[in-house]
């Protein structure tokens, strides 16, 4: 029986449902130097609920998310966050200010 529904399973997979990730306005501010971080900013949609738990580049070594928090005296700090949830069909924008991806170890 297990051997069953693994066999199943397994046929089942490829028909699984994937979300498209639909990547628009995107843009990198430049950095001084490539061993100073660089900050991308875009907008994404999904035609399903997914989830965003990384992203790479070939320009840099690591891309880490992150958000600004602003506290109540006004003072905002950067957090990194592990992942971004994209509702279907909702466009979510990482803007300056707000959300963004920081790109570190650029090689260009």
């Amino acid at each position: 029986m297990k051997l069953l529904v693994s066999t199943a399973l397994a046929a089942a997979l490829p028909f699984a449902a994937r979300a498209e990730v639909t990547v628009t306005e995107a843009w990198a501010r430049a950095s001084i130097l490539a061993s100073r971080p660089g900050a991308a900013y875009l907008s994404l949609k999904s035609d399903l609920d997914d989830r965003l738990i990384g992203v790479t580049t070939p320009v840099a070594r690591e891309v880490t998310l992150h958000a600004t928090e602003t506290h109540t005296a006004g003072i905002g700090r950067m957090v990194q966050i592990e992942a971004l949830d994209l509702l279907a069909e909702e466009a979510v924008t990482l803007t300056s200010g707000s959300m963004y991806l920081m790109l570190t170890g650029l090689s260009e």
